[in-house]
């Protein structure tokens, strides 16, 4: 799922595809995301690579950490 030859970083791809399931609505308003952990066993990466999608996707206003 992921390209590495895209020269694209790997945490902006899983952001870029999270952002998309948010905003097709597989994720509803209130409704968690998957937590940094399972979006790292997802797109088999380490965590710190799902933390940075993670807080991407918050600087955005897509989620909020808790």
């Amino acid at each position: 799922m992921l390209d590495d030859l895209s020269g694209v970083p790997r945490y902006l791809q899983i952001a870029l595809v999270l952002e998309r399931e948010i905003r097709n609505g597989t994720f509803e308003v209130g409704q968690p995301v998957a937590s940094r952990h399972q979006v790292a066993q997802r797109f088999g990466v380490a965590v710190e690579t799902s933390a940075r999608a993670h807080r991407w996707l918050a600087e955005r206003g897509y989620l909020v950490s808790v």
